[in-house]
């Protein structure tokens, strides 16, 4: 009889020592773990998945929970991004007290990018860099058989026998999607929360923005399971358990428009009951994408509009300019898509001026929907961490359970940190409802306001009729 291995897979928290409480339409579940742990049960493994997001947990706790999921498992795996790494070593030194002998394991993006700072807590033993559904395979077999050769095993990284950290080639990246077992949702009991169904189904982004990592954990190339196979994941969940939302976590899910219109195709022949919302990048706003997305039930489209500067645009690399976030908007607009817009502040060259302007958008855009507003912050893998000295930031917040996007971490020649918590609570003090109070300077931008004022009505003007927004002269203004 061949032996049972058990596989712990933990998604640690951020907010206190073990878990962070998420309201329940916020919650996420790890979705990476959940391909690995289907990954995994397809080779023979038995796979735990223990989640810190939503329950409370003491250290006695997840210890139970630990040992009633296994008495002696293989592998620990840690999920670790920049805002739970603090507390994801926490977590280690509690495993390693719990099972001595047990290898444990960290990935995500973080551990990617940091290496040496999470193989300097010498409870962890070994790195997944970057995709490890492979990699995992490959690392559990050394394990298991202790002859063989760490240094062979591609995209992985540990502390050798003197000491000094070994970096394996990097592995490529998989291609082909479709070859992966569905995620296992089913070992996360939290993933029916509020009835919503998250999926990614993509990986790889195409887009250079200095404050996102995804292009560096992730690859330039954008690589995507097919139409079929996204459909008959959706379709096989909601069969088993039917959800209110199909939620898309892509960072930008329409890229391929064939698989695209497939895929909204597939949806409308079986007349879904929940409603879909996906995350776009305004360049890839069309009227005939956006027809498809609501015949195919797509009630919320999340842009990133980030600022209402160009010159700030083209600084952080977004690669979009403001004719293409009004258009998007309008056309959203006009097919009754709620708009969900994410701006940023405290970009390296934003000002005082810019920052308030950028404001003023997102008061305006929040009468079409919702906007969010975030502090840029240098996350590890992005251009603002690497390149901060030549961005001409100052970083003043080095604990990394800071970098939640709401506190600021840098300043810079044109704002101080005291800026940019004035301007944020002058935002959430009166969300969609700025017009007429001063923000961080005394100007009230009476001009912009104007402006906006002309094209808020122009769009509602438009909504659904067939006459294309003209933003050329207005955007210009």
């Amino acid at each position: 009889m061949s032996k049972s291995y058990d596989i712990i897979f933990i998604q640690v928290g951020n907010a206190s020592l073990l878990r962070q409480r998420v309201k329940t339409f916020h919650y996420m579940p790890p979705i990476g773990l959940l391909y690995m742990a289907s990954n995994l049960i397809a080779h023979g493994y038995k796979v735990h998945v223990v989640s810190l997001l939503t329950r409370d947990y003491s250290a006695e706790a997840l210890a139970s929970e630990l040992r009633r999921a296994s008495t002696a498992p293989l592998m620990v795996g840690l999920s670790i991004y920049t805002e739970n790494a603090d507390t994801s070593l926490e977590v280690a030194r509690l495993v390693r007290t719990i099972f001595p002998e047990t290898r444990i394991v960290a990935g995500g993006p973080h551990a990617t990018f940091c290496k040496e700072e999470i193989l300097a807590c010498p409870d962890v033993d070994y790195i997944v860099c970057g995709e490890g559904e492979s990699t995992i395979v490959e690392l559990l077999e050394a394990i298991k058989f202790p002859g063989l050769p760490l240094s062979t095993i591609a995209g992985i990284c540990f502390r050798a026998a003197d000491g000094s950290i070994i970096q394996t080639a990097p592995r490529e990246n998989i291609m082909r999607l479709d070859l992966l077992p569905f995620p296992a949702y089913d070992l996360d009991n939290d993933y029916e929360l509020a009835g919503v169904f998250a999926v990614v189904s993509s990986r790889g982004c195409p887009g250079r923005c200095i404050f996102c990592s995804s292009r560096a954990y992730s690859g330039s190339m954008y690589r995507m399971h097919s139409a079929e196979w996204l459909f008959s994941l959706v379709f096989y969940h909601y069969a088993k358990r039917p959800f209110q939302v199909l939620d898309f976590q892509d960072d930008t899910f329409p890229v391929n428009w064939l698989r695209t219109k497939r895929f909204c195709a597939l949806l409308k022949s079986i007349r879904p009951r929940f409603s879909v919302q996906v995350k776009s990048r305004v360049d890839f706003i069309s009227d005939e994408l956006v027809r498809a997305l609501s015949e195919a039930g797509c009630k919320c489209v999340h842009i990133g509009v980030e600022s209402a500067d160009q010159k700030v645009l083209d600084a952080i690399a977004k690669g979009i300019t403001l004719e293409q976030i009004y258009s998007a908007i309008e056309v959203l607009a006009r097919y009754g898509v709620r708009i969900s817009a994410s701006f940023i502040i405290g970009n390296p060259t934003d000002t005082l001026e810019t920052m308030e302007r950028t404001l003023i958008l997102a008061s305006a855009i929040h009468d079409f929907g919702f906007s969010g507003v975030a502090f840029a912050t240098p996350f590890p893998g992005t251009r603002l961490y690497r390149d901060s000295e030549q961005l001409g930031m100052q970083i003043a917040v080095t604990n990394w359970r800071k970098y939640d996007t709401l506190t600021p971490i840098f300043s810079t020649a044109a704002f101080a940190l005291n800026d940019l918590r004035r301007a944020y609570f002058a935002w959430g003090s009166n969300v969609g409802k700025l017009r007429g109070r001063p923000i961080i300077t005394g100007n009230l931008h009476a001009e912009f306001w104007e402006f906006l004022d002309t094209w808020k009505a122009s769009v509602r003007s438009r909504i659904r009729s067939e006459q294309p927004l003209t933003t050329s002269r207005m955007a210009s203004e």
